[in-house]
């Protein structure tokens, strides 16, 4: 329930504030006590949760969303990979950053950090294919896609290295 009410919480930020095209984002976020685990850090699954609300804030402020459902087509998550460097405890307000990467053949690379300053919390990388009509869409639609909102034509992955103070 705490997910819906965060999520429309980025629906309404993004629709009242009127913002210009991101290719990086970065989304706010604060550790809320249900988020933590009997160690009181953030447990790792509420870290794949908070990703899944910074993507879908990036498609929003990316303009990826409304060519997405131009094209037909509908992101389906089907791997992701986190590194967790530094826990996150209750009361801490961090940012994930939100960024295309690459593409691989169909399948759409997505960088996140969760980051507290100039921290790095964790980094992760997701991938995701695009379905049309109940099947896998092709390359040369995923390539469409990105490259009519220019997200392909940013160093994303450069532009999400933080220096990290140790």
């Amino acid at each position: 329930m705490l997910q819906l009410f965060r999520f429309i919480a980025i629906v309404w930020r993004f629709r009242r504030q009127q913002r210009p095209l991101e290719l990086v984002s970065q989304t706010p976020f604060t550790v809320r006590w249900l988020d933590c685990d009997a160690y009181r850090h953030m447990n790792n699954a509420r870290y794949l949760a908070m990703m899944d609300l910074a993507r879908m804030d990036h498609m929003f402020r990316s303009r990826m969303l409304d060519g997405m459902r131009q094209a037909g087509l509908k992101p389906v998550v089907v791997e992701v990979s986190i590194k967790y460097r530094r826990e996150l405890k209750p009361g801490e307000r961090y940012a994930v950053w939100t960024a295309v990467s690459h593409v691989e053949s169909r399948k759409l690379v997505v960088s996140q950090r969760f980051v507290i300053g100039d921290r790095v919390h964790a980094e992760a990388e997701c991938g995701m294919l695009f379905l049309r009509r109940g099947k896998v869409a092709d390359a040369a639609a995923v390539q469409t896609l990105l490259g009519d909102l220019g997200l392909m034509s940013s160093p994303a992955p450069g532009a999400l290295k933080i220096h990290d103070a140790a």
